[in-house]
């Protein structure tokens, strides 16, 4: 599809058959509408900027927020539910959080909720101390 939308040599019309042709069970006729609008302005590959702008948007509107937890080892659900605690204490908003595993962390864990970074790992404290002694 993203060949298809960035060749020149296909014309509005034929880019605007073949996706609305792949979508059209999906969209009513405000997406429809909004599509050819996107497609006829060139912007279509906008679209997934446009969809994470406009879930952003929701999630703030219904006081939630998504974290990134990655911790060096697996979390239990005792030890996640106890992290979304804390941070909806923190950010007074419902936390939709997302784990992973990251080995290089050593111990510990790091949290993105937005531009907000919380490390608490030891590769991060590792760091603070390196960047301390060499200043």
């Amino acid at each position: 599809m993203v060949a298809l939308i960035s060749n020149p040599n296909v014309n509005a019309a034929d880019v605007t058959r073949v996706f609305l042709g792949v979508c059209d069970t999906e969209l009513n006729e405000q997406g429809k509408n909004f599509v050819q609008m996107l497609i006829e302005n060139h912007r279509l590959a906008t679209l997934s900027d446009i969809a994470a702008l406009y879930e952003d948007l929701k999630r703030t509107h219904q006081g939630e927020v998504e974290a990134l937890i990655s911790s060096a080892f697996p979390l239990d659900d005792a030890q996640r539910q106890t992290l979304v605690a804390g941070l909806e204490k923190r950010f007074a908003r419902k936390v939709k959080a997302t784990t992973e595993v990251d080995a290089s962390l050593i111990g510990g864990a790091r949290i993105v909720v937005g531009d907000v970074v919380i490390d608490g790992s030891v590769a991060g404290q590792l760091q603070k101390m390196s960047s301390a002694l060499k200043s």
